[in-house]
Protein backbone atom coordinates (compact mmCIF):
# COMPACT_ATOMS: atom_id res chain seq x y z
CA UNK A 1 0.00 0.00 0.00
CA UNK A 2 3.15 2.23 0.44
CA UNK A 3 4.43 1.82 -2.66
CA UNK A 4 1.79 2.13 -4.89
CA UNK A 5 -0.27 5.09 -2.55
CA UNK A 6 0.65 8.99 -2.18
CA UNK A 7 4.38 10.02 -2.98
CA UNK A 8 4.42 11.00 1.07
CA UNK A 9 3.93 7.22 1.37
CA UNK A 10 7.38 6.41 0.18
CA UNK A 11 9.01 7.53 2.97
CA UNK A 12 7.80 5.40 5.45
CA UNK A 13 9.25 2.13 3.64
CA UNK A 14 11.70 2.75 6.00
CA UNK A 15 9.73 1.52 9.23
CA UNK A 16 8.03 -1.80 7.88
CA UNK A 17 10.60 -3.87 9.19
CA UNK A 18 10.00 -2.13 12.28
CA UNK A 19 6.72 -2.36 12.48
CA UNK A 20 4.70 -4.67 14.77
CA UNK A 21 0.85 -4.95 15.11
CA UNK A 22 -0.66 -4.05 18.27
CA UNK A 23 -3.08 -6.18 20.09
CA UNK A 24 -5.86 -3.34 19.69
CA UNK A 25 -9.05 -4.53 18.28
CA UNK A 26 -11.81 -2.32 16.41
CA UNK A 27 -15.04 -1.94 18.83
CA UNK A 28 -17.02 -2.37 15.01
CA UNK A 29 -15.33 -6.19 14.51
CA UNK A 30 -13.40 -4.12 11.20
CA UNK A 31 -10.08 -5.67 10.47
CA UNK A 32 -8.55 -2.44 11.38
CA UNK A 33 -5.05 -2.45 12.63
CA UNK A 34 -3.02 -0.33 14.90
CA UNK A 35 1.10 -0.28 14.37
CA UNK A 36 3.91 0.37 16.83
CA UNK A 37 7.04 1.17 15.69
CA UNK A 38 10.14 0.34 17.41
CA UNK A 39 7.93 0.04 20.48
CA UNK A 40 6.50 3.00 19.92
CA UNK A 41 2.84 4.01 19.70
CA UNK A 42 1.75 7.37 18.22
CA UNK A 43 0.41 9.97 20.42
CA UNK A 44 -3.06 10.10 21.44
CA UNK A 45 -4.19 12.87 19.53
CA UNK A 46 -1.72 13.03 17.04
CA UNK A 47 -1.93 14.81 13.42
CA UNK A 48 -3.24 11.94 10.75
CA UNK A 49 -1.84 11.56 8.14
CA UNK A 50 -2.98 8.86 5.07
CA UNK A 51 -0.52 7.68 2.92
CA UNK A 52 -2.41 5.43 0.62
CA UNK A 53 -6.10 4.94 0.21
CA UNK A 54 -7.62 1.99 -2.32
CA UNK A 55 -11.42 0.28 -2.42
CA UNK A 56 -12.18 -2.79 -3.01
CA UNK A 57 -15.51 -4.97 -3.64
CA UNK A 58 -18.06 -5.08 -5.59
CA UNK A 59 -20.27 -2.10 -6.55
CA UNK A 60 -22.88 -3.79 -4.19
CA UNK A 61 -20.21 -3.96 -1.07
CA UNK A 62 -17.76 -1.49 -1.58
CA UNK A 63 -15.19 -1.25 0.80
CA UNK A 64 -12.15 1.21 1.99
CA UNK A 65 -8.61 0.90 2.88
CA UNK A 66 -5.85 3.05 3.90
CA UNK A 67 -2.79 3.20 5.26
CA UNK A 68 -1.47 6.15 8.04
CA UNK A 69 0.83 8.11 9.82
CA UNK A 70 0.62 9.89 12.97
CA UNK A 71 3.65 12.41 14.23
CA UNK A 72 5.73 10.71 11.29
CA UNK A 73 4.99 7.18 12.76
CA UNK A 74 3.41 4.19 10.87
CA UNK A 75 0.11 4.33 13.02
CA UNK A 76 -2.01 1.59 11.09
CA UNK A 77 -4.57 0.17 8.56
CA UNK A 78 -7.85 1.45 8.55
CA UNK A 79 -10.87 -0.78 7.02
CA UNK A 80 -14.40 0.25 6.42
CA UNK A 81 -17.51 -0.39 4.60
CA UNK A 82 -19.46 2.03 2.03
CA UNK A 83 -22.94 1.25 2.57
CA UNK A 84 -22.02 -2.24 3.75
CA UNK A 85 -20.66 -3.54 6.90
CA UNK A 86 -17.26 -3.22 7.37
CA UNK A 87 -15.04 -6.00 6.52
CA UNK A 88 -13.57 -8.22 9.65
CA UNK A 89 -10.75 -9.37 6.91
CA UNK A 90 -8.29 -7.71 4.99
CA UNK A 91 -8.09 -8.08 1.56
CA UNK A 92 -5.88 -9.56 -0.90
CA UNK A 93 -3.28 -7.16 -2.60
CA UNK A 94 -4.47 -7.58 -5.82
CA UNK A 95 -7.76 -6.62 -5.06
CA UNK A 96 -7.00 -3.08 -4.34
CA UNK A 97 -7.93 -0.21 -6.12
CA UNK A 98 -6.28 2.82 -5.69
CA UNK A 99 -8.38 5.75 -5.00
CA UNK A 100 -7.66 9.41 -4.03
CA UNK A 101 -8.15 10.02 -0.05
CA UNK A 102 -11.05 12.22 0.20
Amino acid sequence: MLEHGDDVGKGYDRQVDRVEVTPWRCDCGCASLEFAVDGKTQPEGSSFEPLGHFTFGTDEELCGIFVFAQSGILGGIEVYGMGCEPPNSLPLAESLRRTKFQ
